[in-house]
């Protein structure tokens, strides 16, 4: 009977750290691979992210494009957990509130969230390679990718 508790309370523990590594729930540094500097290649625009980790639960990110030294364009973006879900947020530049994506998927290296209220972009993803970074932001109508490497 004791060898049969001790089997029974291993695969109950090998059953909920198979969960949680699966759904990422688990792992720290589940978004890890957004970090550093990211310079656009696929366009003749200066377009750059940066992204740092603040906490485990936190990324925090900032997209600039740029003409000349001139800044065309600002937004801090923020990866974060919340109770419930993790969610995407962008704060253009001159804005206090955040457009807020919730995720709707990820693996080790994706992700995707979505805002269907939103007038564009409804939907963002974000993949890693060995490459470099893409992103894509779309709607039912049209689709812009964003492909970057490390600066």
């Amino acid at each position: 009977m004791k060898h049969f508790f001790i089997i029974y309370l291993l695969a109950l523990f090998t059953a909920c750290s198979t969960k949680n590594s699966e759904q990422g729930e688990g792992t720290s540094n589940s978004f890890d691979w957004l970090l550093g500097e990211w310079e656009q290649t696929n366009t003749d625009a200066t377009y750059y992210e940066t992204w740092e980790k603040t906490s485990d639960t936190i990324y925090e990110g900032i997209a600039v494009m740029l003409d000349g030294t001139d800044t065309l364009f600002q937004e801090t973006i923020t990866l974060l957990k919340t109770d419930e879900e993790w969610q995407f947020q962008v704060i253009q530049n001159g804005e206090s509130n955040p457009t807020i994506f919730v995720l709707d998927a990820r693996t080790a290296t994706t992700f995707s969230c979505s805002n269907p209220e939103n007038e564009f972009p409804k939907q963002i993803k974000y993949s890693k390679s060995e490459t470099g970074l893409f992103a894509t932001i779309s709607d039912s109508e049209r689709k812009i990718d964003f492909e970057f490497a490390a600066r």
